[in-house]
């Protein structure tokens, strides 16, 4: 990890120790997920989907994800981490990763569905973490 990318997640930490999202988990998150997530086809979400939220930050889509899948990993490089354990302590099915993309430690082929909004623009190498994620899906998913 470079020097800018250190300090960009160090950013995101503190970003979402502020604006931590509970509030909103309820309300305007909820039609946001809608708008996000209502366009996908109804087998890819259910309760056999194993999913990756990369990038979780506070874990606001995770939170309305869970209940509807059976596994979720909430991957997040920064510090905001501690934030979304805390916002989906009530999930049962949630692994947190505390790591970068570069170093996520998921087997290839192993993940129905990848959640990673407003992430990869912010990573140095936006293809290579792209590719990574690829490798991830299984096939056919």
């Amino acid at each position: 990890m470079n020097i800018n990318e250190k300090k960009t997640i160090d950013n995101f930490g503190e970003e979402w120790k502020t604006f931590n999202q509970k509030k909103l988990l309820l309300n305007k998150n909820k039609e946001l997920f809608d708008k996000y997530f209502n366009i996908l086809p109804p087998n890819i979400l259910n309760s056999n989907s194993v999913i990756l939220d990369a990038g979780c930050g506070s874990g606001r889509w995770s939170y309305f994800l869970a209940p509807k899948v059976k596994k979720i990993f909430c991957l997040e490089p920064s510090s905001a981490i501690n934030i979304a354990k805390d916002n989906l302590k009530n999930y049962k099915n949630i692994t947190f990763l505390n790591n970068t993309i570069q170093n996520l430690k998921l087997e290839n082929s192993s993940i129905d569905f990848i959640a990673c909004l407003g992430v990869l623009h912010h990573t140095t190498d936006v293809e290579s973490n792209l590719k990574i994620l690829v490798n991830k899906l299984k096939k056919n998913s």
